[in-house]
């Protein structure tokens, strides 16, 4: 059991989220942990005599912080670290195989990710996401629907961790363009094609379908045009 005092305003929800999962409590008679939150960009966790104390700069950081606490078991520790990067995670393919990961199994990834202090999950998708008006985009493919993305976006941002999709824009996706509907933009089975301005508008719109998945606040600025022409 575990009882957290001081700036939890910001990390409330992921501690939550965390603790339902791992099987940890939160009560008023349990280890008290203070929290601080700081301006500088390093992580601090303490033992100082009836409570542990965290320190830290970023979302990510406390929940590195706490990583800590829960492997110590009630034990005294002294942690400093200053990370070396300004953003540090993974890319996981979910494109392979036809069988993506459920958004269940995507959460468990970016709570392992949050305790080890990772900021950044790279999304690699191919066409295993719902297109809005392009039904055939991942037709009989495993995808994930435009609110499954926001679901794992706004998971994500509970513990400071940005999610990044990454998508085919010109390669690698003969599984879209094995469709007649695609035949107009389609320099062979693989590749889009270039030159073509119909191309570039069906990119505008996979780019464009992402920014619908983001909460309001955390909208992506794309800029008045993507594509030039050189």
């Amino acid at each position: 059991k575990f009882n957290f005092i001081g700036e939890t305003e910001n990390i409330a929800n992921g501690i939550t989220e965390i603790f339902s999962r791992l099987g940890f409590e939160l009560a008023s008679d349990g280890i008290c942990v203070e929290v601080e939150k700081t301006e500088e960009k390093k992580l601090l966790v303490m033992y100082t005599g009836d409570r542990f104390k965290i320190s830290y700069g970023s979302p990510v950081m406390f929940f590195r912080g706490l990583s800590y606490i829960l492997e110590a078991n009630g034990e005294a520790l002294e942690v400093e670290e200053s990370p070396g990067f300004e953003s540090n995670g993974i890319m996981l393919d979910v494109n392979q195989g036809n069988a993506a990961p459920t958004t269940k199994s995507l959460k468990s990834i970016l709570i392992s990710m949050a305790l080890m202090g990772l900021n950044r999950f790279y999304i690699y998708m191919e066409d295993a996401f719902e297109l809005p008006d392009e039904p055939y985009f991942g037709y009989m493919r495993s995808r994930y629907s435009q609110e499954e993305l926001r679901e794992i976006d706004d998971f994500a941002y509970m513990f400071g961790i940005e999610v990044i999709p990454c998508i085919q824009t010109l390669g690698h996706l003969a599984s879209v363009l094995r469709w007649s509907k695609y035949s107009d933009i389609k320099e062979n089975e693989n590749v889009l094609l270039v030159g073509e301005e119909k191309t570039y508008a069906f990119i505008e719109k996979m780019i464009e379908g992402f920014n619908d998945c983001n909460d309001k606040n955390k909208t992506i600025e794309f800029g008045e045009k993507i594509f030039k022409d050189d």
